[in-house]
């Protein structure tokens, strides 16, 4: 365990290239894409930490636990914010601890074109300016009462530029006089993230490097398709998609077509092909 200032993690990043043979990467390319059992996996190491952080700091009325704003579709990090929850409602049941869900308002996202669905899905090769750029044009609402006079564990699964912690920091400072608590799976010394961004899409992506490997993720009976687990999916072409669907059967087909439909960020013709060949495979 590693702390920085209010910032704790997992494992800090102070070099690149990565050596990904470290075992804290093992399960981050399946807990992106919301397979339960590495959720857990990472889950169990962060609760200790969460509990320490609640025990320094007797004087708050109770804690909430929150993770990165998000569409309607859960991300890796509010998966894993929820298993935390779980956890220390079994291990202190007394405790007032609870969860807020952050939202983006209504309409916020939607994807229409080739730039939209890079801004959205390729957010992990970005530079630490374009990262900056693109979270200044979302919002989300923080509700003052949700928080006020309470601690705030704020879960994540990376830090790598800064920019997201700043941009949530700017949004809590509008009614939320305290620093927050930041914990997070794997946090990047700033010189490294900022230097070499693109390591965030290398972690996600190294375990899973073929289109049979999320074919066999996909087939799992324990996976919760996550925002990026459906954003991965459309960027296989229309020939690989049918190839991917041949590799599942009707009900694992079914549970991913209505997990595009609950995201419901894929619209207009750049996705229409697609969306017409999930929908003919997946529907019985």
């Amino acid at each position: 365990m590693v702390k920085n200032a209010d910032i704790w993690s997992l494992y800090r990043v102070t070099e690149y290239p990565l050596d990904l043979s470290n075992p804290v990467y093992s399960e981050y390319p399946f807990l992106k894409l919301g397979v339960a059992g590495s959720v857990r996996h990472y889950a169990e190491k962060l609760t200790p930490v969460v509990q320490e952080i609640i025990a320094a700091h007797p004087g708050y009325t109770g804690w909430v636990l929150t993770a990165p704003p998000c569409h309607r579709l859960p991300a890796a990090a509010n998966l894993l914010c929820w298993d935390i929850y779980k956890r220390l409602q079994h291990l202190a049941p007394a405790r007032n601890i609870s969860v807020v869900d952050l939202k983006r308002p209504p309409g916020d996202t939607v994807l229409e074109n080739a730039k939209d669905f890079s801004n959205y899905n390729d957010y992990s090769k970005y530079t630490w300016q374009e990262r900056a750029a693109l979270k200044s044009k979302h919002d989300f609402l923080v509700r003052e009462e949700n928080f006020r006079n309470r601690g705030i564990v704020f879960i994540n699964d990376i830090n790598v530029t800064g920019s997201g912690l700043a941009y949530i920091s700017e949004t809590f400072a509008t009614v939320y006089p305290d620093p927050l608590h930041w914990v997070y799976i794997i946090d990047c010394d700033e010189s490294v993230g900022r230097a070499w961004p693109q390591l965030e899409n290398e972690i996600n992506s190294f375990a899973i490097p073929t289109l049979r490997d999320f074919g066999a993720v996909l087939a799992r009976e324990d996976i919760r398709h996550t925002a990026k687990c459906i954003s991965k999916l459309f960027t296989y072409s229309v020939d690989e998609l049918e190839q991917l669907l041949a590799m599942l059967g009707q009900d694992q087909r079914s549970r991913l077509w209505n997990a595009v439909l609950e995201e419901g960020l894929y619209h207009g013709e750049f996705f229409k092909e697609k969306l017409d060949l999930l929908r003919a495979h997946c529907i019985a």
